[in-house]
């Protein structure tokens, strides 16, 4: 079962998603200090580390056509601005993410995927 890695940034407004995904763009801040001034999401204070999610975990948390956009995104990649489509956000809540590595569970633990 293959699980992705995830960090997310949480944020309210589209204009405030420009915003951070401007100041990532920079380079002068790090994501996890952007998490930790601006997100929304609980996992801030984990500097948006939300740790390992299934396909299907991702679907349920963020909506169907946003864990799309998610799963193909290469890997050490961060997202532009997506809209959150599921009930764990309010409308309107936009959510960049990063997306580490996929890793495939085994007998022995977790594997990165190559």
């Amino acid at each position: 079962m293959t699980q992705y890695e995830l960090s997310v940034i949480q944020l309210g407004t589209d204009e405030d998603a420009q915003y951070v995904s401007r100041r990532l763009d920079e380079g002068v801040l790090s994501f996890a200090s952007l998490a930790e001034s601006y997100s929304l999401d609980p996992s801030k204070s984990q500097g948006g580390q939300v740790g390992f999610l299934t396909r299907s975990q991702i679907q349920k948390w963020l909506g169907n056509p946003t864990a799309m956009a998610v799963v193909k995104l290469p890997e050490n990649s961060v997202s532009l601005p997506l809209q959150a489509l599921s009930e764990s956000f309010q409308d309107g809540d936009r959510v960049i993410l990063v997306v580490f590595a996929p890793w495939e569970k085994g007998i022995f633990g977790f594997w990165r995927l190559a």
